[in-house]
C-alpha cells in the first residue's frame, strides 16, 4: 500500500540495514511479531490526536473503536494512557494495550 497517503497512519522500522515504513500501527505490529528480528530496531508510530512522533515500544493502543485505519480496524496509537482512556470513551473502544501486550493472536483477534 502507498504509505505516503496515509501520513498520519504510518509506523517507521528503522534498524542498521534499512528504513521499512507501513501503512498504519497494526501494520507495523504485525510485521514485528511475525519477525521478532525487527522487535531490536527502532519503532516509531504517530500519536493519534497530536500527530507527533513516538516510541512505538513506549505506546497505548485503543482496539476495537469506531474509528477506522487505511486496511480497517486498527490500533489507535497514543503517547499517553490519559490520551487512550479518553479516546476509548468517545469512539466505543474496546480496550487499552500496551505494546508488550501485543502478539500475532491479539492482532488477528481485533482485526
Amino acid at each position: 500500500m502507498n504509505t505516503e497517503k496515509y501520513q498520519q497512519w504510518i509506523g517507521v522500522i528503522k534498524s542498521k540495514e534499512k528504513i521499512e515504513k507501513t501503512c498504519s500501527p497494526r501494520c507495523l505490529l504485525l510485521v514485528c511479531m511475525r519477525n521478532k528480528e525487527k522487535l531490536n530496531a527502532d519503532l516509531s508510530l504517530k500519536d493519534y490526536y497530536e500527530q507527533t512522533k513516538i516510541d512505538a515500544k513506549k505506546t497505548f493502543f485503543v482496539v476495537g473503536s469506531k474509528i477506522l485505519g487505511p486496511m480497517g480496524n486498527d490500533f489507535i496509537p497514543f503517547k499517553t494512557k490519559k490520551d487512550a482512556e479518553i479516546f476509548l470513551q468517545d469512539n466505543q473502544g474496546k480496550k487499552i494495550l500496551f505494546f508488550d501486550e501485543i502478539s500475532v493472536k491479539t492482532i488477528i483477534e481485533y482485526q
